[in-house]
C-alpha cells in the first residue's frame, strides 16, 4: 500500500512518464480573479499536463470517505480555473479501489465519483490504477474522456 501522499505523486508521475511520455513536477500557477498561486501536483514543463493525485479510498468500514470526496470537488474546481484549462490536459489520479457488496456487487471509488459527480467534471479527466499499489505495473486506465 503506498504510505505517503508524495510516494503516491511519485507513482503518478512515472504514469506520466511511462505512458505519456510526459515529465512533470509540483508547480505553482496562478489562478482566479484575484489571482492567487495554487500548487498543483504534477504539471508538464510547458503546462500542457495539470495533475492532482488523490490517494483516496473507501473507509475501513466500507462507507463513502465523504470528506476526501468534497476534497475531489475541490481538485476539479482548481483545475477548471486554470488560465490555460481549455488547452490543458487536466487529470485527477486515482488509485482503483474496490468495494464489494454483500450482494457481490463491486464499485470502485473512482465508478462512484463519477456517478454521482459527472456534471461537474467538465474536461477534467480520471486517471484510475489497475491495483491499489500500482506495483504490477500494469498501468492505469482512463476514464471519461480521452487524454
Amino acid at each position: 500500500m503506498v504510505n505517503t501522499g508524495k510516494e503516491f505523486e511519485n507513482i503518478c508521475g512515472e504514469i506520466l512518464k511511462s505512458k505519456f511520455g510526459i515529465s512533470a513536477e509540483k508547480t505553482k500557477i496562478m489562478i482566479g480573479y484575484p489571482p492567487k498561486y495554487h500548487e498543483y501536483d504534477l504539471v508538464s514543463d510547458d503546462q500542457g499536463y495539470i495533475c492532482e493525485c488523490k490517494d483516496i479510498r473507501w473507509t475501513k468500514e466500507g462507507n463513502v470517505p465523504s470528506a476526501k470526496i468534497h476534497s475531489l470537488n475541490e481538485a476539479v474546481l482548481l483545475l477548471q480555473h486554470l488560465p490555460n484549462y481549455e488547452d490543458a490536459k487536466t487529470i485527477i489520479f486515482l488509485p482503483k479501489d474496490i468495494k464489494t457488496y454483500k450482494s457481490g456487487k463491486q464499485v470502485a471509488l473512482a465508478d462512484y465519483y463519477f456517478g454521482r459527480f459527472a456534471h461537474v467534471l467538465g474536461r477534467v479527466k480520471i486517471i484510475e490504477g489497475t491495483s491499489p499499489h500500482w506495483l504490477d505495473r500494469k498501468w492505469g486506465f482512463i476514464k471519461w474522456g480521452l487524454v
